[in-house]
């Protein structure tokens, strides 16, 4: 969350935020966002491309092709949160179009509802970064961040992290050679 209150301030819109374009390194606070070859910035006089992303994570003002601010960032960072403590995406469906019509139409279910040791808090946090009116959602980054720090000090624990994070093995995939990284692939 913080790192998008970042690439806002910048005014930069990523507008393709899912689990494969956020990164992470064993330190608890090196979080990298990847992947902006969608983002907008709002500083450029540019035309504003709507209807791209990634269907799962978009936000219904994505959907709908409307114009998106970083709003629609934090949205799909709720989509990513409801996947990181439930194992399986808010709307799922047979074709892109069921998926489509749930983000625009339909309020998905809890996370405790799915995980019964989700806390409420992370219940409402969810919901107010998924909801469908911009207007009701976290406004920026830094405040959602706050309340996910505020859940955590209320009684979340330790967030539970791995010693080798994606940062890193992105990291030491880069300083292999070739025929170490073909090697290990098995080529």
């Amino acid at each position: 969350a913080r790192a998008l209150a970042y690439a806002h301030m910048q005014g930069v819109t990523h507008r393709d935020i899912k689990p494969g374009n956020l990164l992470y390194a064993s330190a608890p606070t090196d979080v990298r966002i990847g992947d902006f070859g969608l983002a907008l910035n709002v500083g450029a006089e540019t035309t504003q491309i709507t209807g791209v992303g990634t269907p799962a994570y978009m936000s219904p003002e994505q959907i709908r092709e409307e114009l998106v601010d970083h709003r629609t960032d934090l949205y799909s960072l709720g989509v990513v949160l409801y996947q990181l403590l439930t194992g399986q995406l808010p709307f799922r469906g047979a074709n892109k179009y069921s998926i489509i019509y749930q983000i625009t139409q339909q309020d998905p279910p809890p996370p405790s509802t799915l995980r019964a040791e989700v806390p409420s808090a992370l219940d409402r946090i969810v919901r107010r970064a998924m909801h469908k009116d911009v207007t009701a959602r976290y406004q920026s980054g830094d405040e959602m961040a706050q309340e996910l720090i505020d859940a955590l000090r209320a009684g979340l624990g330790e967030p539970r992290r791995e010693e080798f994070g994606d940062a890193d093995k992105f990291a030491a995939l880069r300083a292999m050679s070739y025929g170490q990284r073909a090697a290990m692939l098995g080529a």
